[in-house]
């Protein structure tokens, strides 16, 4: 069956709530019925609303998982082949380092919010990226609207906001006026639902997150954890053990870094006329996202949630 954590329970109790006519409730282990506020509310939304088939709550979980990983995948590839204009070959060596990663796997196997995110937030990419191709307008809401999904499913989609400055206001080669405009647009529509959900939340619990603004050191532990993480992303069988994991991440910095140099070597083909506009600011976006959601998560560790994995 679905991967189960204690995160889960609070998605699967909420979306039993909702099936059952008592709200945005999660129990609590006691079984009292408490205001949902702690996480966004899509996922147990999903949940609910998969459940409506007669599927129970844990299958409709792990039917959300098996919708979103191909969709992942396939997203994956048209963001790398359409707005890359890489080689075929590179595409689907980049589906299969996905398909492949021990990481991708457990996500996409548990019965939490983060597989329906990352299809939002490559939702989010391709359309940003495609409209830095094209210029279409349309895209704009198309791009807030994967942005709103993906706050509504993780708070730490707040990265969003930033992603969509970059590309609507930095990287837009428009006037002054349509760039400011669109990302009005964009900022209007990404964070109006998260602040009605929060105004809900101070009204029937009296905390917008169920979080308190103080400031914490990110201890030693988290630091092996990205290791462990970064060492995921090139074994595709198990988790290695940590005697390994220090080279795998010396090893992935180090392709990172080969990454970079290509990157720059492209760039100065871009300045000599050589490359085509669009498709360099759609990588430049790409790389810009990184660092814009690597500080999405690490500043609420330090401020807000210090047992952020």
């Amino acid at each position: 069956g679905v991967g189960l954590s204690l995160d889960s329970f609070d998605y699967i109790y909420t979306a039993r709530n909702l099936l059952s006519g008592k709200g945005l409730n999660t129990t609590t282990s006691n079984g009292q019925l408490v205001p949902f506020v702690h996480f966004p509310p899509l996922y147990p939304v999903a949940l609910a609303a998969v459940g409506l088939s007669k599927l129970s709550i844990e299958e409709s979980a792990r039917l959300i998982d098996l919708l979103c990983f191909p969709a992942s995948v396939i997203l994956l590839g048209l963001i790398v082949r359409a707005c890359l204009d890489v080689r075929l070959w590179l595409v689907g060596l980049s589906c299969s380092l996905m398909m492949t990663s021990i990481n991708m796997v457990k996500i996409f196997s548990f019965a939490l919010s983060e597989p329906l995110f990352i299809v939002l937030i490559l939702s989010l990419m391709l359309s940003l990226s495609l409209y830095l191709r094209t210029s279409q307008q349309w895209l704009v809401p198309i791009a807030a609207i994967c942005a709103a999904l993906a706050l509504l499913t993780r708070y730490v989609g707040i990265a969003t906001v930033g992603i969509g400055f970059v590309a609507l206001v930095l990287l837009d080669e428009g006037t002054l006026r349509r760039k400011l405009t669109s990302f009005v647009v964009f900022s209007i529509i990404c964070l109006l639902p998260l602040l009605v959900y929060m105004l809900r939340n101070l009204y029937v619990a009296g905390t917008a997150t169920n979080r308190t603004f103080e400031f914490r050191v990110i201890p030693f532990s988290k630091l092996v954890q990205l290791v462990s993480t970064f060492s995921g992303w090139l074994v595709p069988t198990s988790t290695p053990p940590f005697g390994l994991r220090q080279p795998l991440m010396f090893f992935t910095l180090l392709v990172i870094w080969l990454a970079i140099v290509w990157f720059v070597r492209e760039w100065v083909l871009f300045l000599s006329g050589r490359a085509k506009a669009g498709y360099r600011k759609a990588l430049l976006l790409l790389l810009t996202a990184i660092p814009v959601y690597m500080f999405s998560v690490f500043f609420p560790m330090l401020f807000l949630d210090p047992s952020i994995p």
